[in-house]
């Protein structure tokens, strides 16, 4: 009954997120400036001799870059992944727990307080 409640695993693999989200990021602004840069270079026309040459890299460009950008936005964050763990775990029986747990706790700590503004001895 020791075993953990979340897999050390999960945690590494979270904590990788946010360098997933950076590399896709860079991605996706090294696909859109290539892009742009070959659109530059076909529309002055310094590519007549060989147009399909940079229509196909003008193409893997687009590809790059609409593979990264929905990859680096639509990755949840650290913050969100440790959020949608944290909440997974919350069930109506760990709420009930909790509410019971601080009761009894305010009721102890209102009778110590109690037990000292009369000024009987504590109990042991």
């Amino acid at each position: 009954m020791n075993d953990p409640v979340v897999s050390p695993w999960l945690v590494y693999l979270i904590t990788r997120v946010d360098n997933v989200i950076g590399v896709a990021s860079l991605l996706a602004i090294v696909g859109f400036i290539g892009w742009i840069a070959t659109n530059g270079i076909i529309l002055e026309g310094k590519l007549s001799t060989d147009e399909s040459r940079g229509t196909f890299w003008m193409r893997q460009m687009a590809r790059i870059w609409f593979i990264a950008l929905p990859l680096a936005i639509l990755t949840p964050s650290k913050s969100d992944l440790i959020a949608m763990i944290v909440a997974s775990k919350i069930t109506p029986n760990a709420i009930s727990a909790v509410v019971d747990a601080g009761k009894r706790l305010k009721d102890e700590i209102k009778a110590d307080v109690i037990e000292l503004l009369r000024g009987e001895p504590e109990k042991k």
